[in-house]
């Protein structure tokens, strides 16, 4: 456009002067300061063409203005003027980046799904629209370094043409445009959008007025005023359809109609163009409208044809975009290489090692997407994608079964970004890893951090359910109810609260609370849409069986009906015809029940989908009841049936489940007498030796450590082969170990693991084996080593396995329990040179240097300190080792040492409970240092990240110190402020904080501050007489340099009469009576000496 106006105005100029054939008639210099008015025109003309000679055709045209103010061509030099200043302006525009055009875009960016805002931003801070859309100049400058004062200087000599004395029409029209331009340029946009319009309206027939109309649709897209760009635009091509497949105002409104949501339009008027511009916006609009495929020909078309496009990189990356939405992970991981290779620098290089990973995991490589997000992490340890990074680790332990791993991922990213959003849904994970471990109590302990941390996340109905869950098998009901209620309340009428509304109706149902079943679920039935899950059919289930119990025949074969309507083909069709049957029964319904009997067989399951199996005669009702957990029935019908059959095969299952019954109803006794008539009657059938084992549990569960002992041995004697061996052995030592038998306990237990040492319950039982070596040794000195001679056997019979390995670690473990540290450095030494693999190792690493620490063995502590932080930068005890790395550090004179292991502590671990003493240490050694700066620096950084700190105010009070030592007084006056109002008004420390105070007030030259501060300190109300002297002193000294003697000689005799010490009574008084003597006060209010003074 600039290129145009500048052709038409000297073809114009042209015209009006002849140039002289030679280009040398004059020589260029400050020496032509006074030339006649055609050739001082002239010079100007020469200077504006040639390359870089603006600034000079700028002076020439001003001196031409300034000599001859009246000739004919002052307008075109006024006009001249203002071009040589404006074009002075694009030339540094040029060497840099124009107006930034696309800050309305940040926000916006279409395709990006799952990038995170930073990520957004750098996406967009590498592209613009530029002369595409404004007819700007592309340069490359950063917009921050426009040059604001040629534009606005350009702007003025401008406005000069069009002044009355200078109005001329083909002037006007070309002066008003630049002065918009200008204003664009320095995007004062309201202003360029005035002069635009003031052009269409003084020149309405100007040549300029489409593209001044384009400008002020330009005007409005900075601020997002879409809606009015495009009403410029439609009154553009209205009153010059020629604009109509103009390229740039296709694009422009391509680009509102992507922005306002129309981006089937935006691709139409997109894809008439071939520029880099075009094709980027294109792809991003199919992005939008999810045709991936089709987005990937335009980015790819963008890279290959325009190589050098400011666009090429974005294309590269958005290749891989495209490719990964359309699920193509194997080709986006290839593509996002491509892109790495291509971009090694790229601000976008982040992004592509996460969309690597990202692909891995979904494909399911999920040790390969693992090992990606690791070197995510390594190559970029504070960027955008940390926290994602470290919940994908985790999630790819939980994907693949390794659960304790995945527990410790998320903790990790719990702790190093507990506010990120990936922090919140590890804690939910993390809870759910745990319940996944059967570990019921922490299950319900994390779910309950997670909600306390955000009682909004659309996983509160799931975890609210699996804490019902986890309740339930803790045999907690009432929590269960409570639980699986808030599951059913937040995430009402989907397949979620179905399952929820299942499982409080179970849950209910075994705690026989049927009345609240028949009376509650009814009318919530009512609420609830039709549904054909199969939680609604359990629901149904317990709702029949409910009404059953209540004895409500007629209502339970109602509902049992609608199950068998509703969900013929289900299991849960199986227990509904049994519903039947006994409530047809029940109500004596005979013929009825048989039929409810025979259609079960009728029952058709999908294929691989098992029923139970239903059975007739007293045995099997017996045992159907059983299936239903109706215990009390089941009861009544195997007493009958071994009343009436007591020697048939089936009479040793009959007892075995009668005794379950009554287990179940926790009828112990009961059940024990059962079990034991089935021994008696059956010693040789296969469940006698179930029984038995049954029996030594119930004792266990009951507490009766003495009896189940007995009926464990009587396992290992009577049934020596049995797979219940082992287990009795383990049984036996817990026994002991929970009667707090610790010394019976502990060799039933070493027995235990000699017997099966590659056991899966072997850890368990080895830390069940180290409490009770913990009470067999309580209080007696002589057994203190007892655990650690037990665990030295148990390496000795099995080396080199993995039960030698952590009894190993124990040993160094009970070591420096005992602070033996020097034998605890040694045995941790052996954990890591004869276990080179032990998932102890760190921990025996961490403990060894602490050992050594303990011991003030400074040197080799700081060593393994090192080499411990170097290989397990990770684990949990890292913050505590920065810490005593720096403190051993310190004590051994290495105080650039010790501030760098303080500061990575900080850095690293910001919410550790270290941070406030790391900080404070950090000042410490910066004073050793004679860093003073940044020994207040820390202080003061100690006070406010960590307020609650018990060293807050020492530190406060260093800091003031510090800043008076380096005369930095103004900045000492509000720390000692602000440490004042935190110090208990009765506290000694205030007369320091005041008297500091008044020091630097005196540095500051604050005469009367520190007076004032000096007299607070004397009225004090705390007996401090030391301080209190100290004030009156200083108070006395101040006197004396203003020759304010007798109010001196008040303050010395003052303090005469407070000091208990004689010397220093005299010694005030001393001086006291000199100034009195020597000085006496005039009438005036001055002071004078007095004549016998000396």
């Amino acid at each position: 456009m600039r290129k145009i106006l500048i052709y038409f105005l000297f073809l114009e100029l042209l015209l009006i002067v002849p140039l002289k054939s030679e280009t040398n008639d004059y020589p260029i210099s400050s020496q032509n300061l006074v030339l006649s008015e055609a050739d001082q025109f002239e010079l100007g003309l020469k200077l504006f063409w040639g390359q870089g000679k603006k600034p000079a055709a700028w002076k020439a045209f001003q001196t031409f203005v300034f000599n001859y103010p009246k000739s004919p061509l002052a307008q075109d030099a006024q006009f001249l003027l203002a071009e040589a200043i404006f074009s002075k302006a694009v030339e540094e525009v040029e060497l840099g980046q124009p107006p930034d055009e696309t800050g309305w875009m940040e926000e916006n960016s279409g395709g990006l799904k799952n990038i995170g805002k930073t990520f957004k931003k750098k996406l967009n801070s590498i592209k613009y629209l530029g002369g595409e859309t404004s007819g700007a100049i592309p340069s490359k400058k950063d917009p921050g370094e426009i040059d604001r004062a040629s534009f606005s200087e350009a702007i003025q000599q401008y406005k000069r043409v069009l002044i009355k004395r200078y109005k001329k029409h083909l002037l006007q029209d070309t002066a008003l445009f630049r002065i918009a331009e200008c204003y664009y340029n320095i995007k004062d946009y309201p202003q360029a959008l005035k002069y635009f319009r003031t052009l269409q309206k003084e020149v309405p027939n100007s040549y300029l007025v489409g593209e001044s109309l384009l400008g002020s649709a330009q005007c409005f897209m900075p601020a997002q005023d879409f809606r009015s760009a495009e009403l410029e635009l439609e009154k553009l091509t209205s009153s010059l359809p020629g604009y109509l497949e103009e390229p740039r105002v296709l694009f422009l409104r391509g680009i509102i109609q992507f922005q306002t949501g129309k981006v089937e339009d935006a691709i139409l008027n997109l894809e008439k163009i071939k520029s880099p511009e075009a094709l980027y916006y294109s792809g991003q609009a199919l992005i939008k409208t999810g045709k991936a495929v089709e987005a990937l020909v335009k980015f790819k078309e963008l890279s290959e044809k325009f190589k050098e496009s400011r666009f090429a990189e974005q294309a590269s990356f958005l290749i891989g975009e495209s490719i990964f939405f359309s699920k193509n992970y194997a080709g986006a991981i290839q593509e996002y290489k491509n892109f790495l290779n291509l971009y090694p620098k790229s601000v976008l290089r982040e992004g592509a090692f996460f969309r690597i990973a990202a692909s891995y995991f979904l494909k399911k490589d999920y040790l390969a997407a693992r090992d990606q997000f690791v070197a995510l992490l390594k190559n970029f340890p504070t960027g955008e994608f940390r926290a994602a990074a470290m919940y994908f680790i985790a999630e790819s332990y939980r994907m693949t079964n390794q659960l304790k791993e995945a527990s410790f991922s998320y903790g990790q990213l719990i702790s190093a970004m507990p506010n990120s959003p990936q922090a919140t849904s590890a804690r939910f994970k993390l809870a759910y890893v745990t319940y996944s471990q059967e570990n019921f109590t922490g299950a319900v302990d994390g779910f309950q951090r997670f909600l306390d941390w955000d009682l909004f996340h659309p996983w509160v109905p799931h975890a609210h359910l699996l804490m019902g869950n986890a309740y339930h098998r803790m045999g907690r009901a009432e929590e269960a109810v409570r639980a699986y209620q808030q599951s059913f309340d937040r995430a009402p009428k989907t397949v979620l609260a179905e399952s929820a509304m299942s499982l409080l109706n179970r849950t209910k149902y075994l705690q026989a609370q049927y009345n609240q079943i028949t009376s509650g679920y009814p009318y919530i039935l009512k609420s609830l849409p039709p549904s054909d899950t199969k939680w609604r059919s359990l629901s149904l289930i317990y709702l029949g069986d409910s009404y059953y119990r209540q004895k409500l025949y007629s209502e339970a074969i109602s509902v049992f009906q609608n199950v068998i309507n509703l969900y013929p083909n289900h299991p849960t069709a199986f227990y509904a015809y049994d519903g039947l049957y006994w409530s047809h029964f029940q109500l004596g319904e005979y013929e009825k029940a048989k039929i409810a009997k025979e259609k079960i067989k009728e029952v058709r399951l999908p294929e691989g989908v098992h029923g139970p199996e239903m059975s007739s005669g007293s045995y099997e009702v017996a045992n159907a009841l059983f299936n239903q957990k109706k215990y009390s029935e089941a009861i009544s019908n195997y007493e009958q049936f071994l009343k009436e059959s007591p020697q048939v095969k089936e009479s040793p299952e009959a007892f075995y489940r009668l005794a379950l019954s009554y287990y179940r109803q926790e009828y112990y006794s009961q059940a024990i007498a059962a079990w034991e008539e089935l021994i008696k009657k059956f010693p040789k059938d296969k469940n006698a030796e179930d029984a038995l084992f049954q029996i030594a549990d119930t004792y266990f569960k009951a507490q009766k450590y003495e009896n189940a002992i007995q009926t464990y041995r009587k396992i290992l004697n009577d049934y020596p082969n049995s797979s219940q061996v082992k287990e009795a052995f383990l049984r036996i030592g817990q026994s002991y170990y929970n009667a707090q038998n610790f010394e019976k306990a502990l060799p039933e237990l070493e027995n235990f693991i000699r017997k099966v040492p590659k056991d899966s319950k072997i850890m368990e039982t080895l830390d069940i084996l180290e409490s009770a070596m913990d009470g067999a040794e309580k209080g007696l000195a002589k057994n203190k080593e007892l655990g650690i001679s037990l665990f030295k056997g148990l390496i000795q019979s099995f080396p080199k396995t993995e039960l030698a390995e952590d009894c190993q670690y124990r040993i160094g473990k009970r070591y420096f329990n005992l602070k033996n540290y020097a034998l605890s450095a040694l045995e941790f030494e052996k954990v890591a040179s004869l276990y080179p693999n032990s998932s102890h190792l760190a921990e025996s690493q961490f403990y060894m240097a602490e050992s050594l620490y303990l011991l003030k063995k400074v040197g080799e502590a700081i060593l393994i300190f090192t080499r411990f932080l170097q290989n397990f930068p990770n684990s949990e005890f890292a913050p505590l080792a920065y810490f005593h790395l720096g403190t051993a550090q310190y004590n051994n004179q290495n105080f650039e040492g010790a501030m760098e292991s303080y500061q990575l502590l900080i850095q690293k671990y910001p919410q550790n409970e270290f941070g406030g003493p790391a900080y404070f240490n950090l000042a410490l050694a910066q004073k050793k240092a004679v860093k003073l700066e940044e020994a207040v620096d820390s202080y003061l950084k100690l006070a406010r990240n960590y307020p609650l700190d018990e060293n807050v105010n020492f530190a406060l009070l260093e800091a003031a110190k510090l800043k008076l030592e380096l005369k930095q007084y103004l900045e000492a006056i509000p720390i000692l402020k602000d440490l004042s109002l935190k110090v208990e008004p009765q506290d000694e420390q205030n007369l320091e904080i005041i008297y500091l105070l008044s020091e630097a007030y005196l540095g500051n030259n604050e005469i009367g501050s520190a007076i004032a501060s000096l007299k607070t300190m004397v009225s004090f109300p705390i007996k401090a007489q030391a301080w209190k002297l100290e004030a009156l002193r200083k108070l006395g000294e101040i006197y004396e340099k203003q020759e304010q003697w007798i109010s001196a000689a008040g303050v010395y005799e003052e303090g005469s009469k407070i000091s208990t010490d004689p010397k220093v009574s005299a010694s005030f008084k001393t001086r006291a009576k000199y100034l009195r003597e020597t000085y006496s006060t005039t009438t005036n209010g001055g002071t004078k000496k007095s004549s016998g003074g000396n």
